[in-house]
């Protein structure tokens, strides 16, 4: 980071398992993120559309409604990864598991556990880096051309 104070990132983090989110947040408690946190995949969508996070780090397997739908919604609402990085968070690594992650509009996948934190602060940096701050998000553009 440089000298100057830069904006809090709102970062989303989604898994069925409360310790879970509990160590994603802990990893990331040095990162200057305002973090929300969802258990499941309605509340996921519901969060991400209303606050428009920066960064989701979602599990595939959730109850209500999977991880890839709510990726697939997310996208659907015109978030693109201009907008919004998600990184898909899942025990399941077989290839076609992360095939399917990338297909419906994740940027990156995590393998579940997470053994080294600072696997997940790197790509959590990276994905946050790759976004431009002052592009308008598509409510936005909407917002400005009413007025």
């Amino acid at each position: 980071m440089s000298g100057r104070v830069e904006a809090l990132r709102r970062t989303l983090v989604v898994d069925d398992v409360r310790d879970n989110r509990r160590f994603v947040a802990a990893c990331l408690r040095d990162e200057h993120l305002v973090i929300d946190e969802a258990g499941d995949g309605r509340a996921a969508l519901r969060l991400a559309l209303a606050n428009r996070p920066q960064l989701v780090i979602i599990d595939v397997d959730l109850p209500f409604l999977d991880g890839l739908r709510v990726v697939r919604g997310i996208r659907a609402q015109g978030l693109t990864a201009e907008h919004v990085r998600v990184i898909a968070w899942t025990a399941a690594i077989e290839e076609d598991t992360l095939v399917q992650c990338l297909e419906a509009g994740s940027d990156d996948y995590l393998g579940k556990p997470v053994r080294d934190p600072s696997l997940l602060r790197a790509k959590v940096r990276a994905h946050l880096a790759a976004i431009t701050p002052r592009r308008a998000l598509p409510s936005d553009r909407a917002t400005r051309s009413a007025v």
